[in-house]
Order: structure tokens, then sequence, then C-alpha cells
């Protein structure tokens, strides 16, 4: 069996990593070639054609960045026999229309709720939806091969819909601390008050999980960038079915806040220390 990773930025080239390192003949792929030729390089591989997409012996994963991505890659092996694996997060309409394009029989529904470390230690929880159980058979080692638990969700979009609700909570949780975090800025109290308060309560998970990624002392694990197009995602996906989500476009803003100060490419968890440095600079004096 073939495995075509499609997509190679941080999660995609974790992917690679750890299927060629359980025995997997993996091949990347990428739309700028020299890419795709870099990552092949690394594993003693080569970068994959359309050929190798398409071809039936293939499980096509897909860790694209957007609905647009996965759409134009459906297009692109929709004439195709591979089973297609969507880890990306992207709408459930995307995924549904993904799935019509290549054919519900050849379409795989595999969302991650964890970043590149945890995928190349193969620990990810994954969410799977499937139309075919023998699409689904064919993937599963692929995705036992990347995740600790597997979590079934029945037919498309069903995993979408979840990932993007897990999602949800971790960016709005973040949002609330950096909220938090602004009014010591304000009144020009010392952070590490509330930070030591923290510590001293169950809260100090929080500060032992995002404190030293939000103040830049840590890799990116997952792009500001992306907590802004996923929050986005799940207001829309609300939306179409009438659901109001107040807290969630407040934390929305609260990420476009962030990147008037911070580069995109920052963790999303830097939220906190680029609206707190704004905040900080512009406090007005204490009366």
């Amino acid at each position: 069996m073939k495995v075509v990773v499609a997509g190679l930025g941080l999660m995609g080239q974790a992917y690679v990593d750890r299927l060629s390192s359980q025995g997997f003949n993996v091949l990347p792929y990428a739309r700028r070639s020299g890419v795709a030729g870099e990552v092949a390089k690394r594993i003693n591989s080569r970068p994959a054609t359309l050929e190798d997409m398409k071809h039936r012996d293939t499980v096509l994963v897909v860790a694209g960045w957007d609905d647009d991505y996965l759409l134009w890659l459906a297009e692109l092996v929709k004439d195709g026999e591979s089973i297609v694996v969507n880890t990306s997060t992207v709408s459930p309409q995307a995924s549904m229309k993904a799935g019509e394009i290549v054919g519900r029989e050849r379409y795989v529904e595999a969302p991650v709720a964890a970043g590149p470390r945890v995928a190349r230690d193969g620990k990810l929880p994954v969410i799977v939806a499937y139309w075919n159980s023998e699409a689904w058979n064919k993937a599963r080692p692929v995705v036992e091969a990347l995740a600790a638990t597997i979590i079934e969700a029945g037919e498309p979009p069903s995993a979408m819909v979840v990932k993007l609700a897990f999602n949800n909570i971790l960016f709005t949780l973040v949002a609330g601390i950096a909220d938090s975090f602004k009014l010591l800025a304000a009144w020009k109290v010392d952070k590490e008050l509330l930070k030591k308060l923290m510590e001293s309560t169950w809260m100090r998970i929080l500060i032992e999980r995002y404190w030293d990624r939000a103040w830049g002392k840590a890799k990116t694990h997952f792009r500001l960038a992306g907590a802004v197009k996923d929050l986005a995602l799940f207001i829309e996906a609300a939306r179409r079915r009438g659901a109001p989500v107040p807290a969630s476009a407040g934390a929305l803003n609260e990420y476009l806040d962030a990147l008037l100060e911070c580069d995109e490419n920052v963790d999303y968890t830097s939220v906190i220390r680029c609206t707190y440095e704004r905040v900080a600079r512009n406090a007005r004096e204490i009366r």
C-alpha cells in the first residue's frame, strides 16, 4: 500500500515522519514540487505523482489548510480509485462536497485533535466518519498508526462537526484567559499575581499547558491564523443551522485583534501575550 500525504505544513510533515517510521511507503505531495522533494529526501522516498494519488492501492491522507485545498484536491483525484482520508479541519459543507466529488465509497473523514508532536508519537485522538465500511477498512491501518484513540461518529459530516466544536472549546477558553490578563494590563497590576493564583488552584493545568507557549518560550503547536480560520468555520456552521454562538464570535474578535500585534504564524495561545502587550502600551493612568 502507498500512502500519499498531501499538504506538507506542520501536521503533514509530522504524518510523513510517523507513517514512514511505521513501515508505510510514504510519498509526500505539495503543490510546490520543491517542498515535496525536500521532505521525500528526508525519508528516502520520492514525491508523489498524480498517478500515485489516484491509484487503487493508495490511501491519500489530506493534511491541507482549508476548504479550498480539500475541494481542489478532490477535483484532482475524482476519476481515481484511491481512498481519500481528510484529516484537516474544514467546514461540514466542504467535507460533504468533497465526498460527493470523489464518491462516497472512497471518502473518510478523520479530523485529528492534537498537534505535530503528538502525531509523531502516534498518539492522536481521531474522530472518523464514513459512508462505506470498505473504505474505512482500507484506511484504518494508516489512521491507527497515527492514533491512540479513534472515535467513530457515523457518517460525514459528523466527525467534522465534533472537531469544530472541540476546537471552539480550546479557542474560547484561551480567549477568556487573554481577556483576564488584559484587565491586569489595563490597571497596571503585575501579571505574575494572577499566574500565581491560578497555579494555586485546579487552573494550574492551564498555566502548565499554555504559559510558555503564550509568551513565546515554546515551539508553535497550532498557528494563530489557524485559530482564526477554525473559529470562523465554527461560527458559520452554527449560523447555517440557526444556533447562536455569541461567546465564539467574541473569541474570534480576540484572535483578530491579536493579529494586529503578532505574526499569524505564532502559536494561537500567543493571543494572551499579543493582546496583553497592546493593552499595556495603551493603558490609561489609574484615577
